[in-house]
């Protein structure tokens, strides 16, 4: 739908942006909402272990967010604050580069007839438990500006939500001090933090 704006209404929008959320570093309140509702995972039996929750959020948040994710994408990658060999969350990296990097490493040191040892690691939910405060502090030692810092500040800072599961909605409550961000244009902020 935003491709579709012409140049006056982008530039308009683009201007709201700026005076009203950028500079100020502060963001609506909607915009720090979820409804959380669940979706039935395809080929499981009824539970709630087989339920996937799926955050709705404000469509003008998620787009200022992807705005911001792409500055601060930009930030990271033109300081090389990413190892080489992180590839996860990286614009024009996939798995297959994750691949020629372990092939590239294994054959360059294997002498003839040696083992090697591949430890591989998935952090179920890691993403899910990271500090803001960890967040916040990373942010400020890598220099990333006042304006990126006091946005993803306002960001994290007093979200909330309910949950809906089938017609049945909690009230509205605070989100934990944790990242809980799960979309592709959430914040790369978990790949700098400690």
């Amino acid at each position: 739908m935003i491709s579709n704006l012409i140049d006056k209404a982008i530039e308009a929008l683009t201007n709201h942006f700026n005076d009203n959320y950028w500079i100020e570093g502060k963001i609506p309140d909607e915009w720090k909402a979820a409804k959380i509702i669940t979706i039935p995972k395809p080929g499981k039996k009824p539970s709630l272990q087989a339920l996937r929750p799926v955050s709705l959020t404000s469509c003008m948040g998620k787009l200022f967010e992807r705005v911001i994710h792409t500055r601060l994408q930009n930030i990271i990658e033109d300081n090389g604050l990413f190892p080489a060999t992180m590839l996860g969350f990286r614009s024009g990296l996939s798995t297959q580069d994750a691949f020629l990097l372990l092939q590239e490493e294994v054959l360059s040191s294997i002498p003839k007839g040696g083992e090697h040892l591949i430890l591989a690691l998935d952090l179920k939910g890691a993403f899910d438990k990271i500090s803001h405060k960890a967040i916040l502090s990373e942010l400020n030692n890598i220099g990333c500006g006042e304006n990126t810092f006091n946005y993803i500040k306002a960001f994290l800072t007093a979200r909330r939500a309910t949950i809906s599961v089938a017609q049945v909605a909690s009230e509205p409550f605070e989100m934990p001090n944790r990242s809980t961000l799960k979309e592709p244009s959430s914040l790369p902020c978990s790949s700098i933090s400690p």
